[in-house]
Formats: C-alpha cells, sequence, structure tokens
C-alpha cells in the first residue's frame, strides 16, 4: 500500500493503482503524475469531486481518504494506493446530505465532508 508513490518511474510509464472507492476496489493504470481529482473525474467518472482553485482552498475537491478529509487535487493518484476513499456519491448513498445543507447555505464537498465528519 501506498508503495507506488516511492517507485522511480519515467514520464511515459503508468504505475497500476488499486483504490477502493464508496465501497468498490478498482485497480488502474496511471501516470505517475495524475491527480487524485482527475483520476475520480476522468476515470472513474465521479463528477462530485471538482477542480475549482487547483490550489486546494476552495475545497470543492474534497473527499475522505481513510476517514480523514483530503483535498484531492493535492494528492496524486499514486498516493492514494491501497487507500479507501469516499466521495459525495459514496456519501449520498449513506446519508441524506440535504440535512448538512441548511447550516451552510449551500452544499460544497468541502461542507458537506466536514459535516459528515463531526456529525
Amino acid at each position: 500500500m501506498g508503495m507506488a508513490a516511492t517507485l522511480k518511474v519515467g514520464p511515459e510509464e503508468r504505475v497500476r493503482i488499486r483504490v477502493k472507492v464508496n465501497g468498490v476496489w478498482y485497480e488502474r493504470e496511471v501516470e505517475p503524475r495524475k491527480l487524485l481529482v482527475h483520476f475520480l473525474r476522468e476515470d472513474l467518472g465521479l463528477t462530485s469531486v471538482h477542480v475549482g482553485c487547483d490550489t486546494g482552498h476552495c475545497g470543492a475537491c474534497t473527499i475522505l481518504m481513510n476517514g480523514v478529509s483530503v483535498k484531492s487535487c493535492q494528492v496524486l493518484a499514486v498516493q492514494a494506493d491501497g487507500a479507501e476513499i469516499l466521495t459525495l456519491e459514496g456519501l449520498a448513498k449513506m446519508v441524506s446530505y440535504t440535512q448538512y445543507r441548511r447550516p451552510f447555505g449551500r452544499s460544497t464537498p468541502f461542507n458537506v465532508v466536514t459535516a459528515h465528519l463531526v456529525s
């Protein structure tokens, strides 16, 4: 687990990773420099994860990785090898996240994930 992040690979090489996303295990080959946010959106089609500011400040890319709130625009996909990830799609299957909308006035991934962690 996580070993792919320490491998030395060339820019054209791909690395095999295995992640559990929203309760389902996926195994894919990724480019070493691919961000987790792009892996989730492009490779797995999970569109609740957004690229907002490209700096990690807006929280649009927030997910839970191994139970910890993470900005997926600041993590390489290879660093998530072996991890368990929960996105808004997975969270929506567990709870009605509209309950988190009232305190914040809107439901960005950061707000919903944070509210879920503290509830």
